[in-house]
């Protein structure tokens, strides 16, 4: 679900379509399926940024499981 709604926000939107408007970026968390979706469904190249809290996390439990 979170995925369809992703590719309507950025690939099948009336508000950015009519302000010629293209998305490029999508920040977000480590959810693989909706960043693999807006690229299928996008006609420009899209990157995957993760944001701050999602990186904090991911860093900080790597850390942690190579200390155990």
């Amino acid at each position: 679900m979170e995925h369809a709604l992703a590719v309507q926000m950025v690939t099948n939107n009336s508000q950015l379509a009519e302000g010629m408007c293209v998305v490029t970026t999508l920040v977000g968390d480590e959810d693989s399926s909706s960043i693999q979706a807006v690229r299928r469904e996008s006609e420009v190249p899209v990157a995957k940024w993760a944001d701050i809290n999602h990186v904090n996390k991911s860093f900080t439990t790597a850390l942690y499981n190579l200390k155990v």
